[in-house]
């Protein structure tokens, strides 16, 4: 059976990580030859091309696996009913907006009004770099990502959103 899209995204997604990953330091120099090898044997087993920046782009969806994995570990750990209202007094919201991201969200909005929408992407995703599971950044996101005719992605952000929030239903707006 051949891989699927998904899959194949994903492949390209772990080969983007691996990559970034000897860039920023997580990983030594001593292991860009192991790194380099893992990174042949994926794309070659899953048939993708990871020089392709459009498809990598496309795979990530702007994003760093890394945040994408980041957002599923704060949901993961989300705590839920009762556990839920007690831990609230204790720690912030998951995804808390700060001053910075509040302001890239508040250009992401003018580059919309513009109809400046990679612009507002990509704002959009600097935003969701430093609060990954901010259900406004996630709508706001997908409403960009929509007007731009990139519905899937719109889509996945407007279900990440809502995950995050149940109760947020205008991600779907």
């Amino acid at each position: 059976m051949a891989p699927t899209e998904s899959k194949k995204r994903l492949a390209l997604a772990i080969i983007d990580f691996l990559g970034a990953s000897l860039k920023d330091g997580t990983l030594t120099a001593d292991d860009a030859e192991s790194i380099e090898i893992a990174q042949s044997c994926i794309a070659d087993t899953f048939k993708v091309d990871p020089s392709n920046e459009a498809a990598v782009k496309d795979a990530v969806g702007g994003q760093s696996l890394a945040s994408i994995y980041s957002v599923y570990e704060k949901l993961r750990n989300k705590p839920t009913g009762d556990s839920a209202k007690a831990g609230e007094s204790q720690k912030p919201a998951a995804g808390a907006p700060t001053p910075e991201s509040d302001k890239l969200k508040s250009e992401g909005n003018g580059a919309m009004a513009r109809k400046d929408y990679s612009t507002a992407i990509d704002l959009y995703t600097q935003a969701l770099a430093i609060a990954p599971s901010n259900p406004i950044y996630l709508s706001n996101r997908a409403a960009a990502y929509s007007a731009a005719g990139q519905h899937e992605k719109a889509a996945e952000d407007a279900e990440l959103a809502t995950a995050v929030d149940p109760k947020y239903s205008k991600a779907w707006s």
